[in-house]
């Protein structure tokens, strides 16, 4: 607690400046540092780039939003940064530039990476302007929306963009989506996902092919999702509801509905699960389940269509990634799958691993049931 000496005001100010701290890079502290200390005339800013020109990913993520450029032939001038991967069907070269320079003639597409921060670099760059010539910040500006929201308070999984961009531009994929792919090819499917959480699996699905609608009843995790696809420029249906709401007769039927982390979030169980039934005849659910040591609290039986199955109670936290009511329920692994098997589902086990924490078991599975 900090001490009463600061006042109401300061301890405000001193938890936001240490909140910003905590979610900032490095190099994104020293350089709001510098502004804060160093002379103002000696530090322009450009508060809608500076962030994101500070990041260790910042050529994966130029080279994303370069892809979509018309011109095979781009000339990157006024480029600092580390080297930029290929891009298939592009041509990137670089050259130094600032402004003032003249600029060089070129058949394809210039990128102009110099940043104005001023009034005489703004009035360069708009006598510059041509049909083929881009500013680096009309092509990184969307991401804007990813570095604010990390930097504002509102909590992700991942600490920094530099940690959470792999997964928002394709290079890897959080959760087993690989697996699940190889088994149910997701290329042109429509799927229905629930709990995007920061968006990192919505993501995921969309670079495998996937037609997404994805249901989330936290603000936070819909407000994350929906910046990741504006930055990446990327499609999905977005629907706030809680999941116990959704059921074919008012979404309709689906190719795969896709459950990861979230069954054991549903204080009315039964519902949710015969939610999944009513949408697809493809189930991928993933989650925590109960054993006899994980979580310490009794066995107790929940009973449901004239069968009983093993759960244990899990009292809910509050925040981004918890349930909106108080209490939810593990199932017993085996009485789980038993669910789907006793309504005529063949049940596939991906993933069955051993936890410490929480809960005893991690448990992945695909149910399909033949059309």
């Amino acid at each position: 607690m900090l001490p009463a000496v600061f006042g109401t005001v300061g301890r405000y100010m001193l938890h936001k400046l240490l909140s910003r701290a905590w979610h900032k890079s490095p190099a994104e502290n020293l350089r709001f540092l510098g502004t804060k200390l160093l002379p103002a005339e000696k530090h322009d800013r450009n508060d809608m780039l500076d962030d994101l020109l500070s990041l260790q990913s910042l050529p994966r993520i130029l080279a994303w939003t370069l892809k979509s450029l018309p011109e095979k032939d781009i000339l990157l001038l006024g480029y600092r940064g580390e080297s930029l991967p290929q891009i298939p069907g592009k041509n990137l070269s670089i050259q130094a530039w600032s402004f003032g320079g003249p600029l060089p003639a070129n058949p394809g597409a210039l990128v102009i990476c110099a940043v104005p921060r001023t009034d005489s670099e703004w009035t360069t760059l708009k006598n510059l302007r041509a049909e083929q010539v881009y500013s680096i910040g009309e092509i990184l500006a969307p991401f804007s929306q990813i570095t604010f929201l990390m930097g504002s308070g509102i909590n992700y999984f991942f600490r920094t963009p530099d940690e959470i961009m792999p997964y928002y531009l394709g290079e890897d994929f959080f959760g087993p989506l690989q697996t699940l792919d190889s088994l149910f090819p997701l290329r042109n499917r429509r799927v229905i996902e629930f709990g995007p959480f920061d968006g990192c699996q919505t993501v995921g699905l969309t670079h495998l092919g996937a037609d997404v609608t994805t249901i989330e009843a936290r603000a936070e995790n819909v407000i994350k999702t929906r910046a990741a696809f504006s930055a990446l420029d990327l499609k999905v249906q977005i629907r706030m509801d809680d999941f116990h709401n959704v059921r074919g007769d008012r979404y309709g039927r689906f190719d795969l509905a896709f459950a990861h982390g979230v069954y054991y979030h549903s204080v009315a169980p039964f519902i949710f699960l015969e939610n999944l039934i009513s949408l697809s005849d493809n189930i991928f659910l993933g989650g925590f389940c109960a054993t006899d040591t994980l979580p310490a609290n009794a066995w107790q039986r929940l009973d449901h269509d004239g069968r009983s199955y093993r759960v244990k109670v899990y009292e809910e936290t509050t925040g981004f990634t918890a349930g909106v009511n108080n209490i939810a329920y593990f199932f017993e692994a085996a009485d789980l799958m038993r669910f789907f098997s006793e309504r005529g589902y063949n049940v596939q086990v991906i993933s069955d691993e051993v936890q410490t924490i929480t809960a005893g078991k991690f448990l992945r599975f695909l149910a399909t049931r033949p059309g």
